[in-house]
């Protein structure tokens, strides 16, 4: 008897250009593909990538990921998150950290600089660097 419900194994196309490769899975939406897979090593152990079906006519065509659009809580490194994305533990910012959808209130790693901004239009800016 099976160990899970469902088990698949795949070895066919890589559509993320990973290698070596043990498994992967599509599914396919008029012009979207979802793929899915696990590797044996590095970069990463499993992966996720939304993309137009058809790589040979658009290389570069990837899509953004949804996780819970309709609501419900992400939780990174817990089981029960308590906020909309709920990290345990340390995170890595590569760019610009906004606090809010105007982009108002923001920490930029690259440029050392923090803006809070408050209802009225006032501002604290802090500028730590060269």
């Amino acid at each position: 008897a099976p160990d899970v419900p469902l088990k698949l194994k795949y070895g066919g196309d890589d559509p993320v250009g990973t290698s070596p490769r043990v498994g992967a899975f599509s599914i396919e939406g008029g012009h979207t593909t979802l793929d899915m897979g696990v590797n044996n090593d590095s970069p990463f152990n499993s992966w996720i990538q939304t993309r137009h079906k058809d790589l040979s006519t658009y290389p570069t065509a990837y899509y953004p990921l949804g996780i819970n659009p309709l609501g419900g809580n992400v939780g990174i490194g817990t089981t029960g998150p308590g906020a909309t994305l709920d990290v345990n533990g340390s995170a890595i910012v590569r760019g610009i950290l906004h606090f809010d959808s105007t982009a108002s209130s923001f920490i930029d790693n690259a440029s050392s600089k923090i803006k809070i901004a408050g209802d009225a239009g006032v501002g604290l800016w802090t500028y730590v660097g060269g």
